[in-house]
């Protein structure tokens, strides 16, 4: 992949098997690790053919770490819907925040209505970055409310994406977010304020 070899940089006089030989010497033969999970996010950013897998698999090892199976989960959405992959919804009652984080990031390449299922829940998360996450997906569409439970989850939603966006108005994106919730909400006057505000 190009990754640099902290051995090698010192070591310019050896090859790459003496460095390899000397971490089994010092480190006995478990030191070996197999295929590293950079392989899986790599063929993820570069649109290999097999990374859909790649990256399916990476999340469901259980030695990998989190941030590279919260990566992995990033990068999902760009080979398939996310809501239709089982290591993505099965991520989103993780015990881990990142990855809830990063699993319910990743239905935005998915259909609305099951964007709206599987995201609703997580707005009451007991963390905010999820929290958020989940408030960002819900808030992008219009939905029809089946029921008041809905309707309290969806205005809580929009409250917590608007606090979000309003604690970063220097930023335009904000600015654009917020300009899009009252599109949704078809409160075009204060949308187009908001749209003002990006460009200035």
């Amino acid at each position: 992949l190009g990754t640099p070899n902290a051995c090698s940089d010192c070591h310019t006089d050896k090859s790459v098997q003496w460095s390899q030989d000397a971490i089994v010497k010092w480190y006995g033969d478990d030191r070996h690790q197999g295929a590293h999970y950079a392989v899986a996010l790599h063929a993820g950013r570069v649109g290999s053919p097999d990374a859909l897998n790649r990256l399916r698999f990476l999340v469901r090892t259980p030695d990998q770490p989190d941030m590279a199976k919260a990566t992995a989960l990033s990068l999902i959405e760009r080979f398939a819907p996310a809501s239709e992959v089982p290591e993505v919804v099965e991520s989103l009652s993780h015990p881990n925040a990142l990855i809830r984080g990063a699993a319910v990031r990743s239905l935005v390449s998915s259909d609305p209505e099951r964007q709206m299922a599987l995201a609703l829940p997580l707005v009451k998360d007991e963390v905010l970055d999820v929290r958020i996450a989940a408030s960002g997906i819900v808030s992008g569409h219009k939905y029809q409310i089946t029921s008041e439970a809905m309707d309290e989850a969806l205005a809580e939603a929009h409250q917590i994406w608007r606090d979000y966006h309003r604690a970063n108005l220097d930023r335009p994106e904000s600015q654009i977010q917020l300009a899009s919730l009252n599109i949704v909400l078809e409160d075009y006057a204060k949308a187009e304020s908001y749209f003002q505000s990006a460009l200035t």
